[in-house]
């Protein structure tokens, strides 16, 4: 028993003395998490594909707009986003807590929030006034649009919040959740307008 209780003081301690470094960790995992564009892009690219298979003569202008969308947020902002966490990742903890870097990360968030907003902002609001009879495409399309939205408005605001206030660990959890929450009350209500404008 004896054993068994000194084993447990020592496992303590080195959890103690591993939470340091575990903070740096969780600090990293954020900023790769916060430069993370991988739904967005999925969204758009699920919306692209339906526009293709089903409106592509109903709507061969906004189907083309899809696609150079697409395009557009590939080589503008998530090609960027990962060189920029190719560098997070390989910067030491340190660095990771340097004023010029924290600056820079503010910097980053403003140049990423411009960049959604110009490629999907008008996507977005193109897309929401497409209606369909064919009440399978309509169920697929009412939605994708709203996973689009949701997740475009929750990294919006999320960006524009952290640009505006500043990265830390606590900031970020803080922001995140009420960017979350913001941008589920914001689908919620486009969706069911959209709905109400079928009926």
């Amino acid at each position: 028993m004896e054993s068994y209780i000194s084993h447990q003081h020592i496992a303590a301690a080195e959890s103690i003395n591993q939470l340091p470094q575990l903070k740096r960790n969780f600090m990293r995992h954020q900023l790769l998490e916060l430069f993370n564009f991988t739904e967005v892009m999925q969204n758009e690219d699920r919306l692209m594909r339906l526009f293709i298979e089903n409106f592509s003569h109903q709507f061969p202008q906004l189907t083309l707009f899809h696609k150079a969308t697409l395009k557009s947020l590939q080589e503008q902002l998530n090609l960027v986003a990962y060189k920029w966490t190719m560098l997070i990742q390989k910067m030491t903890d340190e660095q990771l807590h340097e004023a010029p870097f924290l600056e820079r990360v503010q910097k980053s968030c403003d140049y990423f929030r411009s960049t959604l907003k110009r490629y999907l902002k008008d996507t977005i609001d193109r897309t929401r006034q497409v209606k369909t009879e064919n009440k399978a495409v309509a169920k697929r399309l009412n939605t994708l649009v709203p996973d689009l939205m949701q997740s475009y408005d929750f990294k919006m605001q999320l960006l524009s919040d952290i640009a505006k206030q500043g990265f830390t660990s606590e900031n970020y959890q803080r922001l995140k959740q009420k960017a979350m929450l913001e941008s589920l009350s914001v689908g919620k209500t486009k969706s069911s307008t959209r709905r109400k404008r079928r009926v």
